[in-house]
């Protein structure tokens, strides 16, 4: 059946041209189906609209679901329910509960959104501005970029860049997440995290770098973890702060627990307690600074194991590895410069030598 028939059955006007299925100024009540193009413009979709090879929708309202089953979607000043694209989805002061890319990029950019979306999926990326979703936010080949928008869990695979906007949650699962003038319940990437002036409870890095600054009043955060090295700049963490294999930095920070590998440099920040896991020889370095307890030193084994379970045991050097055991007879040396310890250092099962310099002071003693 042509959009003719339709309409004329219905008391209403369109037509058909070439290989594009138009509609103007009325209101179509039935599903409708094309093979070519399909463009509406000032009307009102009741029923389900699928075309095969494009969609240009302008002011209008559609009641159920807009499908493109090998072609791209561009809506603009439009009120949707579902939208469905195969290659690709351009929306513009537009809304719409739900909106799915399958294979290809959306492009979504809003002024104000009066009604929240529900779900956002696109394969290969999504550029959006202005977006509130209540739900989920996904894109499972490509990177997210976003600036003044709302979401519930945003995740992407190869990386996210976002400005001013609002998550719950925001996970990068492959690659880095930057963020500025945001705000989070948590963040999770694989790669590496930079946030600016962003607060979270907790930030998590699997296998790259971490640096969180706050350029302007001190922000607060609770659990902070970098697998390869973490870098604060005027933050307070009230849980703990983690650099499994990499070396902290932190200036103007007020922390609790911290713990890093083979170096820790504090610049005008407190610590409340400090674990440093060394392979050798590690570095303290304490400016303007303080550790309010103890500093405890461990050697280094460099063994994660991220998830999974193993039923057997771990060797080391042919040895059976036990955590609670020291097996190395190695001496660790530790360099401490400037600052105050005031608990005690502590070799925690392995043995080594303090050296302080530049004037540091330690109240305790050394374990």
């Amino acid at each position: 059946m042509s959009i003719e028939e339709i309409d004329a059955s219905a008391g209403l006007w369109g037509f058909q041209k070439d290989d594009e299925s138009v509609i103007v100024n009325r209101t179509l009540k039935t599903n409708y189906s094309t093979q070519g193009n399909f463009r509406a413009e000032n009307s009102t979709l009741e029923g389900k609209i699928e075309a095969r090879d494009g969609m240009i929708l302008n002011q209008v309202i559609s009641l159920k679901e807009v499908k493109c089953s090998m072609g791209t979607i561009e809506a603009e000043y439009s009120q949707l329910e579902k939208v469905k694209a195969r290659d690709g989805a351009e929306l513009t002061e537009t809304d719409a509960k739900h909106v799915e890319v399958s294979m290809g990029k959306l492009t979504w950019t809003n002024s104000q959104t009066k009604v929240p979306a529900s779900s956002i999926s696109a394969r290969d990326g999504m550029h959006l501005k202005g977006v509130h979703c209540e739900g989920d936010t996904t894109c499972s080949m490509g990177k997210i970029k976003a600036q003044n928008s709302i979401f519930n869990n945003i995740t992407s695979r190869d990386g996210m860049h976002l400005t001013e906007c609002q998550a719950q949650e925001a996970t990068v699962e492959m690659g880095s997440l930057e963020a500025k003038n945001c705000q989070f319940v948590a963040t999770n990437a694989r790669d590496g995290m930079t946030l600016v002036d962003s607060p979270a409870e907790s930030c998590n890095v699997s296998m790259g770098s971490l640096k969180i600054t706050a350029q302007g009043p001190s922000l607060t955060y609770k659990q902070i973890s970098g697998r390869d090295g973490v870098s604060l700049t005027n933050i307070q963490a009230t849980d703990s702060v983690e650099s499994v294999l990499g070396n902290l930095y932190a200036k103007d920070c007020r922390l609790s627990s911290i713990l890093a590998s083979q170096q820790i440099e504090l610049v005008r920040t407190t610590a409340e307690s400090a674990c440093l896991h060394v392979s050798k020889s590690g570095t303290v370095i304490l400016n303007v600074s303080t550790i309010e307890g103890d500093l405890v030193i461990e050697e280094s084994k460099n063994i994660i194991i991220n998830s999974g379970f193993i039923s057997g045991t771990i060797y080391i050097n042919g040895q059976p590895y036990n955590p609670n055991q020291s097996t190395s007879t190695k001496t660790l040396e530790i360099k401490i410069y400037g600052g105050t310890i005031k608990g005690n250092i502590i070799f925690r099962n392995c043995q080594g030598s303090v050296k302080l310099l530049d004037g540091a002071q330690v109240a305790g003693k050394v374990n």
